[in-house]
């Protein structure tokens, strides 16, 4: 289930990369669709190959900034699963019963620990991941902080079209979108789950992030 969700991450990033992209492809002519893809792709590989080569002096940072009351061994096992999320030589099966076990008894420091990892932009890209979704399995106490994982604005910096940042900005964006999903798919009331979902619209100010939170609550709102 994990290799999914990093896939599922990975079709997310390429729908937004899509939407803030195709005017820019509607207008270069001299570009074609593989020239594009290519690009990106290039781009993502150097990006994560970054976060590979950055992820021991990152894992030091985010230690100090978590609370004190965290036990550094849930820490530890933070970082080891994460960096299993891109293997295909686990059980998914009996990994996804121990995620989801460990997520229904996460303390309330572990929980904060996660929200902190999936609102980083610092954060690499498999930890925002896994954090989401050990948060979307936590059931009831682990709502409220992807909601606040949503809804925090980032600060995005400006990208030119094509280039490292535009997809570490993407990325962003991606994960966010991830957790809108949770919070829309989860067992909370309808009416809870639309005004969760106006929360992250009035806070955040990316419009991609917003607009997708808006479809989400007008597809719940279609139920009442």
């Amino acid at each position: 289930m994990i290799k999914r969700l990093f896939l599922y991450f990975s079709v997310v990033l390429v729908i937004v990369l899509i939407a803030t992209s195709f005017n820019r492809f509607v207008i270069d002519k001299k570009k074609t669709v593989t020239e594009v893809i290519d690009e990106t792709g290039q781009l993502f590989t150097a990006t994560e190959n970054a976060d590979n080569r950055d992820i021991a002096q990152q894992k030091n940072k985010d230690i100090q900034q978590v609370s004190e009351d965290i036990d550094p061994r849930f820490s530890r096992w933070f970082q080891e699963e994460a960096s299993l999320v891109n293997s295909t030589s686990i059980d998914q099966k009996a990994k996804e019963s121990e995620l989801r076990e460990i997520a229904q008894t996460l303390a309330p420091q572990q929980i904060q620990y996660l929200r902190k990892k999936a609102a980083d932009p610092q954060s690499p890209q498999v930890e925002k991941v896994l954090s989401i979704y050990l948060l979307s399995l936590g059931g009831e106490s682990t709502q409220d902080a992807l909601v606040e994982a949503a809804s925090q604005n980032s600060n995005l910096e400006q990208a030119e079209p094509h280039t490292v940042q535009e997809v570490q900005n993407n990325q962003d964006r991606a994960s966010k979108i991830i957790a809108i999903d949770a919070i829309a798919d989860s067992n909370r009331s309808l009416s809870l789950r639309i005004a969760e979902l106006q929360k992250i619209i009035q806070q955040q100010q990316d419009m991609a992030v917003k607009n997708y939170a808006q479809r989400k609550q007008s597809e719940l709102q279609s139920q009442l």
